[in-house]
């Protein structure tokens, strides 16, 4: 028989392991997984056991929510659009992250000009997909 100790019930008080329905949930799990996740080396194991099956709660909502398209659905300009309007940011930010001027991003932006291997790097590594989403789309 399986037996929940005082720290798991605890946390079950705090967000229950169920599947979530709202973003409002999700700011929940991912608060108490944010706490978590900063005593990750202390946590006892009914903690851990806890924080793994959030973890995959989490993930499926924002997997179902907040789909991320496949690489070549798009023309990588259309995922720079897409990903920056999900992230809140503009043209400036972007070229912060790429450290270009925002006349170049404009141009990315609208498909004017292609991203450069090492761009598309930059950006899958600060948007934390993959390279592909960026690569054109072949037929």
């Amino acid at each position: 028989m399986i037996t929940a100790g005082k720290k798991y019930k605890k946390l079950i008080e705090r967000c229950a392991l169920r599947p979530l329905t709202s973003d409002a949930d999700l700011e929940v799990a991912l608060a108490v997984s944010e706490e978590l996740i900063g005593r990750l080396d202390l946590l006892e194991k009914e903690e851990r056991d806890y924080f793994t099956i959030l973890g995959d709660i989490i993930e499926a909502y924002e997997t179902e929510r907040y789909p991320v398209p496949e690489a070549g659905s798009f023309a990588p300009s259309e995922m720079l659009r897409w990903l920056m309007d999900e992230n809140n940011l503009k043209q400036v930010d972007l070229a912060l992250v790429l450290g270009v001027t925002s006349g170049r991003i404009s141009e990315l932006v609208n498909g004017h000009r292609d991203l450069s291997k090492s761009q598309i790097m930059k950006l899958a590594d600060y948007f934390k997909v993959q390279p592909g989403l960026f690569m054109p789309k072949i037929d």
